[in-house]
């Protein structure tokens, strides 16, 4: 089981040699002034550089708004869940147990610290003398990390305002792609993502990012109804 489970971590180390990325802070904290529109989508809303769009469509799930010169961005509708805690919400109390022993009550109390945790585990952490529960971790969150990463080489923390998440990839460091999936005091998830193409080079500045993710405007906070002392 050992010897399957290395050999597992070494091939997506090969094919996948972002994954030894880790957390990193951002070299440039500084804070653009936007001038450009405000893209409200699902109910959120946050202001860009840009100022003309060339195609707008939303859909059940996602939405993609183009901007002039070249510049698109990418939106998931929120998820107030990440995969692996919607699975783990839905098994039966020893399967969740295990589960949450396998991956640490930490990783597993919220959506935000499960991706930290993702983003901490890199393929060299899968030893032949390692236990099966530390094996069994590591390509668990190996996985997840691959999908959030997609083809970014870096990682960023980022705290904002009310919001916290990871950045995935560097606006100037080719091909010019952000990731950026951030967490709101809730706890729910958002997912932009900033793309153009690598013929065309940066669309945005560091401090651009900044001042988009400053300028961030959750969901609403559900409203809870209220009863009166009669219960009417």
């Amino acid at each position: 089981m050992h010897f399957v489970v290395l050999h597992t971590a070494r091939s997506m180390a090969e094919i996948f040699p972002n994954l030894a990325a880790v957390p990193t802070p951002l070299k440039d904290q500084q804070i653009a002034d936007l001038s450009g529109v405000r893209v409200d989508k699902f109910g959120f809303s946050f202001q860009v550089p840009w100022t003309k769009q060339t195609f707008d469509r939303t859909f059940t799930s996602m939405a993609t708004v183009n901007f002039d010169g070249g510049s698109a961005l990418l939106l998931d509708s929120p998820r107030s869940e990440v995969r692996q805690l919607e699975v783990l919400r839905s098994l039966n109390a020893h399967d969740r147990a295990a589960l949450t022993s396998v991956l640490g009550a930490k990783a597993m109390s919220s959506n935000y610290e499960f991706v930290a945790a993702e983003m901490e585990i890199t393929p060299s952490e899968a030893k032949w003398w390692s236990s099966r529960k530390s094996y069994e971790r590591t390509i668990v969150l190996l996985g997840d990390k691959g999908a959030d990463l997609d083809e970014c080489t870096s990682i960023h923390p980022v705290l904002r305002g009310a919001m916290r998440g990871f950045q995935f990839g560097d606006p100037d460091v080719a091909p010019y792609r952000v990731n950026l999936e951030l967490f709101d005091s809730l706890d729910r998830e958002y997912v932009i993502r900033i793309i153009t193409s690598p013929e065309r080079g940066p669309v945005i500045t560091q401090a651009q990012i900044n001042a988009l993710i400053a300028s961030f405007v959750p969901l609403p906070a559900p409203t809870r109804k209220s009863t009166s002392a009669s219960g009417i």
